[in-house]
């Protein structure tokens, strides 16, 4: 079924500190993490009801509902990524969130046991990072989040250091630890935190060490000189991201702190995918030209273009570049074009490299409504020593001035309908087959369109097979006592540690709208004893994308953090 899923998360947000006591991997190529929220009295009262009484005038700013967002948006399965130029760095790839979870009090008790002079040490968070009392593993990073009454130590080798937040310029670490997480120390005091824009940009910094340099072997100096510490205090400073301010970090490749993917001054941006295969094109000695139009669906507006960039994915095979072997892209709109030459600047884009190039505009302004597509184009020789190129995946980033109005072509928008996860959220066994997580009503009257469910497990798989109680059900709960019901929606097939998997979900005759879904049901058939397979839910989530015209819904029952539906009023 659906397997542990994290035991403790801990983050431990690093500012130019990494944990030198011990020989990690280099880089962390594909990482999974969690958020783990440490109080003292996590069995008397919620997270919420705690910082109610440390930050009442901004404690809904830090709820762990508002952080768990902010970190499921900056690890997003979105392409492009806020992470992907650090795939330059031994094939570093976007990391998944994959929800969050309480410390229980035993582990808080034990860690609050071991402060000095009040103050919690590096290397009791490290044992914290793995504290796992009923045998849950914790994922294999992750983000402890203290709340503002915790003091938190800086890292201090062979020693002991004083509260961070007032005796240091430190905002938070990351570290590694023999047979622990990758773990991040993000605190809340409002010293360290005085703003939520202060903790996504210590979050996002600390992430993107903590998997290129986890244990201060990867790409730094021994915990210096990391790749967000070389872009502190940036004249680019922080960038935006998915609604959030970010943190940039060092590109050895571009010569500049990444990602640049913001829109222009005093202008929003949008993303259009214009095409994605394995690979999209191969461009040869014979085939050079790949023409792609804007997606139907996409603002259309009389705004003036402000800005556009062309982000490119290449594949398996890289463009090489060099004096003959570049690409050059024309953007077509309406009543002409405008070429941008040598986008890669003669210079080498390797296997699974993504690349943003800002495109030329004509002297005329152009309306957004103007633009129909781009032309890639490349002269590569053929023969023995000819270049040949995949390209994957190409999307433009259009800016234009906020508050433009917008045709019906408006791409949806996402709304939150349920966010549940836990560690793990449950663990399915002998004794235990069935969890229901209620559905509250949102976007009432909206019609669906599509509804997924996206299952994610934790640290203990769901086994699979031909035995129909090593399988999962689910059931959708809809009113007036109606359900649909998918049996065995793994298909036979084990579900990894660690993993998400896409369900799509049958919508009965005559449709469902919004308010229509009460709830959704998990059940499991384990028989117990020594055969029996144990697994764990870790997290859940639906959420409604909405185009804001027609009265439609997209919905994406996520059983991972994400219930997405897609909404159209």
């Amino acid at each position: 079924m659906l397997r542990n899923w994290l035991g403790v998360l801990i983050f431990l947000v690093s500012i130019g500190v990494s944990n030198v006591a011990a020989q990690g991997s280099a880089v962390v190529t594909d990482g999974k993490f969690t958020n783990i929220y440490v109080f003292p009295n996590p069995s008397s009262e919620t997270w919420e009801q705690h910082m109610a009484r440390l930050r009442p005038t901004d404690a809904a700013q830090f709820s762990r509902a508002a952080i768990d967002r902010f970190t499921e948006e900056l690890m997003a399965p979105v392409w492009p990524s806020y992470f992907d130029p650090l795939f330059q760095y031994s094939g570093i790839r976007p990391p998944r969130f994959f929800g969050s979870a309480v410390a229980s009090q035993a582990c808080v008790d034990a860690a609050m046991r071991d402060l000095h002079n009040g103050v919690m040490q590096w290397d009791t968070i490290r044992s914290l990072s793995n504290c796992h009392i009923d045998g849950h593993d914790p994922s294999p990073q992750v983000i402890l989040i203290f709340s503002p009454d915790i003091k938190i130590g800086k890292i201090v080798p062979f020693g002991t250091s004083g509260d961070m937040c007032t005796t240091s310029t430190t905002r938070g670490w990351h570290a590694w630890g023999l047979n622990t997480p990758n773990f991040i120390a993000i605190p809340t005091n409002a010293a360290c935190t005085p703003t939520f824009t202060d903790i996504t940009k210590i979050i996002s910094h600390e992430v993107a060490e903590t998997i290129s340099d986890p244990g201060g072997f990867g790409f730094g100096n021994l915990g210096k000189d990391e790749v967000a510490d070389k872009c502190e205090g940036s004249p680019d400073g922080p960038t935006f991201w998915r609604g959030f301010t970010v943190e940039r970090y060092w590109s050895n490749f571009d010569n500049n702190c990444q990602p640049r993917l913001e829109p222009s001054v005093g202008a929003v941006a949008e993303t259009w995918l214009l095409g994605q295969g394995s690979p999209l094109q191969r461009f040869t000695g014979d085939v050079h030209t790949l023409t792609l139009p804007v997606p139907p669906r996409r603002t259309t507006s009389n705004a003036r273009l402000t800005q556009v960039l062309l982000v490119t994915q290449t594949g398996g095979d890289d463009l090489r570049g060099g004096s003959n072997d570049n690409a050059d892209v024309t953007l077509n709109f309406v009543g002409g074009s405008q070429l941008t030459t040598n986008i890669n600047a003669g210079r080498q884009w390797n296997n699974g490299q993504t690349h943003a190039v800002r495109l030329r505009l004509p002297i005329n302004p152009l309306r957004v409504s103007d633009l129909t597509g781009i032309t890639i184009t490349t002269r590569f020789r053929g023969g023995f020593d000819g270049d040949n190129w995949n390209l994957d995946k190409a999307a433009l980033i259009v800016s234009f001035p906020a508050g433009s109005t917008t045709s019906s072509t408006t791409p949806p928008v996402v709304h939150n309908w349920l966010d549940a996860s836990g560690a793990p959220l449950v663990r399915f066994t002998g004794d235990i087959h069935d969890r229901v997580l209620a559905v509250p009503r949102i976007d009432p009257g909206r019609q669906v369109l599509e509804l997924n469910l996206i299952i994610s497990t934790g640290n203990d798989d769901l086994r699979g097979g031909g035995n129909s109680g090593d399988n999962c059900d689910i059931t959708i709960l809809l009113t007036g006592n109606r359900r649909i019901v998918l049996n065995n929606v793994n298909q036979g097939r084990t579900l990894g540690n660690w993993s998400e998997h896409i369900v799509k979900i049958p919508l009965p005759s005559g449709g469902i709208r919004g308010g229509d879904v009460t709830g959704v049901q998990l059940h499991t058939g384990f028989g117990g004893g020594l055969g029996e397979t144990i697994g764990t839910c870790s997290v859940f989530n639906l959420k409604p994308l909405s185009d804001n015209r027609l009265p439609q819904i997209d919905a994406h029952l996520y059983k991972r953090r994400q219930h997405r539906t897609s909404v159209q009023p």
